[in-house]
């Protein structure tokens, strides 16, 4: 028996290795797996994909401590079945850059909560990016609620954070921790302790939903779909990508006017935004498509003659005049 397990061991030594790059993007991760499962003759299905490699236009984004390869590993089950299951487009946001540029796109948030992430930078600047995106951190959770609605600035999308707690030694803060956060701002100063204390404190406020990364297959599966029964915009997918598209618009908008775009210009400041229809006819063409695609929303919306098309925003009754400006473009 001990020749047999001495035996095993030397053949171990001159097996091929295959490195598992763990903080590597998912395609290099699928990449190793696909060649474990050649080597072990195991037949793979194929998995579908939903848009492969896109994090811009992610509808559902996971984040948590990313700067910890078992905590990132959690996040990523985490996105792979919550995308499986509901057939929506789901990132791992592990960079403040991706956060800036996911979020105005993004229906709900997931924060997995794990030991240490709360001391964890990347983890903070990806929240610190989120308060630039947002207005409403701060104030209490009414009701002890199970997720926190926050709309991003300049837009009527609200986005909804969820947290989930993945790993039960993670501490929940003491009044200590906070009084160190809001002084020192894990090393990046008293201001910006400020906000990360607002933030967290905001954060942990809701009620978070277990996960158990370590047990069965069907205790995780199970607490998965009750992860996704906080997403009900999703519960009939094809009205929740609806409203999806319909609030893009708007965000694209904004985005090509922030970029000094040729073909788009917009003032955020009165909700307007200018939509060149390239020359077709009224009502026809990108003009024409924009006005069909936001009737009936909250929206005004208005075509203009056969070049130009405008979009006013209506927050309130009050910014209806204010949103009326003169255009002119000519081709």
């Amino acid at each position: 028996m001990g020749a047999d397990v001495i035996n095993a061991y030397k053949s171990i030594q001159f097996l091929i290795d295959l490195q598992m790059p763990r903080f590597g993007s998912s395609a290099e991760k699928m990449k190793v797996i696909n060649d474990v499962a050649v080597r072990c003759r195991i037949s793979m299905r194929t998995r579908p994909s939903l848009i492969e490699g896109s994090i811009s236009k992610a509808r559902i984004l996971i984040t948590g401590a990313v700067g910890d390869a078992e905590a990132l590993s959690v996040c990523e089950v985490v996105e792979e079945m919550i995308q499986q299951k509901l057939q929506v487009l789901c990132s791992v946001i592990r960079t403040e850059e991706e956060a800036r540029s996911s979020i105005p796109y993004a229906s709900y948030v997931v924060v997995v909560l794990s030991r240490g992430l709360l001391r964890e930078p990347h983890f903070a600047m990806i929240m610190l990016e989120s308060y630039l995106q947002f207005k409403g951190w701060g104030g209490s959770t009414p009701g002890g609620s199970r997720s926190r609605s926050m709309t991003l600035r300049g837009s009527d999308r609200g986005t909804e954070f969820v947290t989930v707690t993945a790993d039960t030694r993670f501490e929940f803060p003491s009044m200590d921790f906070y009084h160190e956060i809001a002084t020192s701002g894990l090393g990046m100063g008293e201001e910006v302790g400020r906000k990360l204390e607002k933030i967290y404190r905001s954060l942990l406020q809701m009620l978070a939903l277990p996960l158990t990364p370590h047990g069965s297959k069907g205790l995780i599966e199970k607490q998965i779909h009750e992860i996704c029964a906080k997403f009900p915009r999703y519960k009939d997918g094809m009205k929740g990508l609806e409203m999806d598209e319909r609030a893009d618009l708007l965000v694209d908008a904004a985005e090509a006017a922030d970029g000094n775009a040729s073909d788009v210009s917009a003032s955020m400041d009165f909700g307007f935004a200018r939509i060149i229809s390239g020359g077709y006819q009224s009502g026809q063409g990108s003009a024409g498509y924009l006005g069909h695609i936001l009737e009936g929303s909250d929206s005004i919306v208005s075509v203009e003659n056969e070049h130009a098309a405008w979009v006013s925003v209506k927050e309130d009754e009050s910014q209806e005049g204010e949103c009326e400006q003169e255009i002119s473009q000519y081709f």
